[in-house]
């Protein structure tokens, strides 16, 4: 397990592990679940950069799932 570190996150990591369908899932998942903290942060560009790939490539639901789950998924948003 990994502990005591601030990761910064970008849409292709978010992507990646939210869509079972994307090519990097799997490893994705491993990843996030070596880390023990939530100390995982995002820009406000990333979040939107996010939400519009979402909406784009799976649908409008999962973007504003994404985005209603920010709270409770362990990220920070850092403004940019």
């Amino acid at each position: 397990m990994i502990s005591g570190y601030r990761v910064i996150v970008d849409t292709d990591a978010i992507y990646a592990t939210l869509v079972d369908a994307d090519a990097h899932h799997k490893k994705a998942r491993i990843l996030r679940n070596k880390f023990t903290t939530n100390n995982f942060y995002i820009s406000d560009f990333v979040l939107g950069e996010t939400a519009t790939l979402l909406s784009r490539r799976v649908g409008k639901l999962a973007a504003n799932q994404f985005l209603q789950g920010l709270g409770d998924s362990g990220f920070a948003l850092v403004l940019a």
